[in-house]
């Protein structure tokens, strides 16, 4: 697994971690500044699990995890819980990026590198 110190020195930050929210996930707190244009972490016990990228505010993209019922978010949604059921922490690193050809450029060499579990690749 990828540390999550290796994204931290890349510029991700800390911005809130997930919890479960009677029969799904949501995010503990929404205390960042919200603005487009995020790559995101999702990380086990200090290990990066997932990358994401969104242009949207990120407030909306996680509600998506929480709520959307298509494939790639119930999967998601289903792994967090299974983490967080287990006594595990799962928390939301983010890092603002509003140049959406970085942002989908660093997406694409996160993934590639990293090969995070959580990623389809």
């Amino acid at each position: 697994m990828a540390a999550l110190d290796e994204f931290v020195q890349v510029g991700f930050k800390p911005i809130t971690k997930w919890i479960l929210k009677r029969n799904t996930i949501g995010p503990a707190s929404f205390q960042w500044k919200d603005h487009s244009g995020w790559l995101y972490v999702f990380a086990v016990d200090g290990d990066a699990r997932y990358v994401g990228l969104t242009t949207r505010v990120l407030r909306s993209r996680l509600s998506d995890y929480a709520h959307t019922m298509e494939f790639h978010t119930t999967r998601l949604r289903e792994a967090i819980i299974a983490e967080l059921n287990a006594g595990r922490s799962v928390e939301i690193y983010g890092r603002r990026e509003n140049r959406k050809h970085v942002l989908r450029a660093e997406e694409a060499r996160l993934r590639a590198v990293y090969r995070l579990p959580w990623n389809w690749v």
